[in-house]
């Protein structure tokens, strides 16, 4: 299954940037997620049913890191429970793919940068 997963932080904003980011993939996506929210808190209703929902060979793609999580902890733990279920996470912008040796060290570096925005 491919799913996308989108967050803005207030209702006052709209996901039509990430939406486009992700619709030039050319991907049909099966499912999507979508928080209105900030992404200081882990604890996002459409994020937990996203994470309970997904299995094993499943693809999530999310448009940038900072969609994801703010806090570098959080976005560890976040990817790291995906990728424990066996879920490949892709993040379109930072160019971040579980799938690859080096996405450990990428997410270190940008969920830093994210976390200081």
């Amino acid at each position: 299954m491919k799913v996308k997963y989108l967050r803005v932080s207030t209702t006052k904003q709209d996901t039509t940037r990430q939406e486009m980011q992700l619709d030039k993939l050319g991907i049909t996506f099966d499912r999507e997620y979508i928080d209105n929210m900030t992404g200081k808190s882990k604890d996002r209703p459409q994020l937990n049913k996203m994470l309970f929902e997904v299995k094993d060979g499943d693809t999530i793609y999310c448009e940038s890191i900072s969609r994801l999580g703010r806090s570098l902890k959080d976005l560890i733990d976040i990817i790291g429970q995906l990728v424990d279920k066996g879920v490949r996470v892709i993040i379109i912008k930072e160019g971040i793919d579980t799938n690859s040796s080096t996405y450990k060290l990428l997410l270190a570096v940008f969920g830093g940068v994210a976390e200081m925005e």
